[in-house]
């Protein structure tokens, strides 16, 4: 793994596109990195990680076929462009459904939750964690990185 402290969100390199996004801080976070495109620059898959009071859990998701990584784009973008507050939970899911990501807000902070699931047979795993973001300019950074990230590249 990288840096033992992580930045609270994004990772930036000067001249270079986002290469990792950070949504959390430190030992409190949801990672996604090493996105994996063909050769028209569409995304297949993308790694994700996370982190949980020393507790770690990683796995591959896949991209949906017609869309990409752009409902997932658009959860972050949404969430951040209503920063003010909304009712209910908001929820993302993978197209395989091995990652689920749901939104509450909560104050001035917005409530992550992220379930990473491998349901492999006989060997599968569940990893559960929750953490808060700013409502503000952690949520708005993390959904203009992610935009970068996920986004089309040519």
């Amino acid at each position: 793994m990288h840096d033992e402290r992580m930045p609270s969100v994004g990772i930036v390199c000067d001249d270079d596109p986002v290469s990792q996004v950070v949504v959390g801080r430190d030992e409190h976070a949801l990672i996604l990195r090493d996105v994996a495109r063909g050769s028209g620059g569409e995304i297949w898959s993308v790694d994700v990680e996370v982190i949980d009071s020393g507790l770690r859990g990683g796995l591959t998701v896949a991209s949906h076929y017609a869309v990409g990584f752009d409902d997932l784009v658009e959860f972050f973008v949404g969430m951040a462009e209503n920063w003010r507050g909304w009712d209910g939970d908001r929820v993302y899911e993978s197209l395989e459904r091995d990652l689920r990501i749901v939104g509450q807000h909560v104050g001035i902070r917005v409530r992550i939750g992220v379930e990473l699931t491998q349901a492999s047979e006989p060997d599968g795993w569940r990893v559960q964690a929750a953490f808060t973001v700013d409502a503000g300019e952690q949520l708005s950074t993390a959904a203009r990185d992610l935009t970068a990230l996920l986004g089309p590249h040519p």
